[in-house]
């Protein structure tokens, strides 16, 4: 599932594009094999977040869903798991400052109304859709 995250750094800060494509093609089709993905996940996502930490960098997430034509694909129960596991894991995602939903639209931002009574308020505050 790691290959669904890009890394692009800055002077200040490290923006990570998750691309939902990707993700449609890898997702598990069970929780079983889902935690054992999101493990995966999290040990880079932890080296990542060391590196910002040493280096004082913020993070931000962004997801463009211009480059998305499977959202509908997606399990949100199961990708809601996941950001709660990941919540959890890193106390909160403390260094994470933004979460930038790019070129939604009324079919995103109604999947996303759904969504976010499935994850953590602390991650859903941090979202701005553009």
């Amino acid at each position: 599932m790691e290959r669904c995250l890009k890394v692009y750094p800055s002077a200040d800060t490290l923006t990570i594009e998750f691309v939902p494509d990707i993700y449609v093609e890898v997702q598990p089709i069970n929780t079983t094999e889902f935690d054992e993905k999101i493990d995966e996940v999290i040990d880079v996502l932890q080296k990542i977040n060391d590196f910002c930490a040493q280096n004082r960098l913020k993070q931000i997430v962004v997801i463009d869903f211009d480059k998305c034509i499977k959202i509908y694909k997606i399990n949100l129960v199961l990708f809601a798991r996941g950001v709660t596991k990941l919540a959890k894991h890193f106390n909160g995602l403390e260094l994470l400052s933004e979460v930038q939903l790019i070129h939604t639209n009324s079919t995103i931002k109604a999947i996303y109304k759904a969504f976010k009574t499935l994850i953590p308020s602390g991650i859903y505050e941090l979202v701005n859709m553009y």
